[in-house]
């Protein structure tokens, strides 16, 4: 599996991670553990099987520990909290680490290499929002051992016990239509079919990425083209509908493709940092657009050689003025 994953995406590293917990935990419950480092030592070696050979670990090296303070997705819990990310993942997740932590403690789960595995990946959805789905797959597979000792101590109840004579396999047969039903009511009620682009900020004030739809149609009907420097999250956007009359000057593959000074100079200009007007001057744009609620916005609007053509609600778009290059 490690050959393909390695080669498909950086996150094969948590399939080595996971052998390495497997490891620790069945050392520490003594028990078997060789074979998971022998495991771990294959799966190692095979990554070497890539277009760049060893260059790709020292890639990955750095690009585990660089920080990402402007990217959302990797902000912490308690961040994505404080700068208004939408509550109700954030809740789910939080809750969901009660409700299985309280369990285990009810059950009195005695197995270390599934407590390891949780307990780290639960560490990883708190530090990094990002890294909640590793914490989720780990419950899904877990998470049942639990609540089969929580479903027979509630079986176990007297008057549960009476009512399950007389109904038999009633009861969890209707409970899992019930949750089918209603899952699958709220699944398809939201047209999961159909792909929408936001095209404004939440009108509640809830922080969210939304797309330039309205700005694009714009540059389109216009026949604008060139170079663009827009908001980092919009570059995958731009690239899919404008490319090739249009190239962005950074996207959501951040240092994957793009050199960490590159990365520093669109961060400064995008939050109007002393020195934001560095990356103009070294990587002249044809075209700036860029969220009216950001830093740089106000900026550009009194820059003497740039106007705004263009201002919905989600987006502005800057052209240069006349006898400027």
């Amino acid at each position: 599996i490690q050959i393909f994953w390695c080669n498909f995406h950086g996150g094969f590293l948590a399939g080595l991670g996971l052998l390495g917990l497997y490891a620790l935990g069945e050392a520490v419950s003594r028990r078997p553990f060789r074979p998971y480092l022998a495991a771990l030592a294959a799966a190692s070696l095979v990554t070497l099987i890539n277009p760049y050979g060893l260059e790709y670990w020292v890639y990955l090296f750095r690009a585990v520990t660089m920080p990402r303070p402007e990217i959302t997705e990797w902000a912490s819990v308690y961040k994505a909290w404080q700068v208004g990310l939408p509550k109700e993942p954030i809740i789910y997740f939080v809750s969901l680490t009660v409700f299985t932590v309280l369990l285990a403690v009810w059950a009195r789960w005695r197995e270390i290499t599934p407590a390891i595995i949780l307990g780290f990946t639960m560490y990883l959805g708190f530090k990094h929002t990002r890294h909640q789905v590793f914490f989720f797959l780990a419950v899904g597979a877990y998470l049942p051992v639990l609540l089969m000792a929580l479903g027979r101590k509630i079986l176990s109840l007297p008057l549960v016990a009476s009512g399950g004579r007389r109904l038999g396999r009633a009861i969890p047969v209707a409970l899992v239509i019930g949750g089918i039903l209603i899952y699958g009511y709220k699944f398809f009620s939201k047209d999961p079919l159909t792909l929408t682009f936001p095209h404004t900020p939440d009108p509640r004030g809830i922080s969210g990425i939304h797309y330039p739809v309205a700005a694009v149609k714009f540059m389109e009907e216009n026949h604008l083209s060139g170079n663009i420097l827009s908001a980092f999250n919009w570059g995958e956007y731009l690239i899919w509908f404008l490319y090739p009359d249009c190239k962005v000057a950074m996207d959501g593959r951040y240092e994957t493709v793009y050199g960490e000074e590159l990365c520093r100079l669109h961060s400064n200009f995008y939050y109007g940092r002393p020195g934001w007007r560095q990356i103009l001057e070294q990587f002249p744009p044809d075209l700036i657009l860029v969220d009216p609620r950001s830093n740089v916005y106000t900026l550009l609007q009194e820059a003497p050689d740039w106007r705004q053509a263009y201002r919905d609600p989600g987006a502005a778009l800057f052209v240069p003025r006349e006898g400027t290059s």
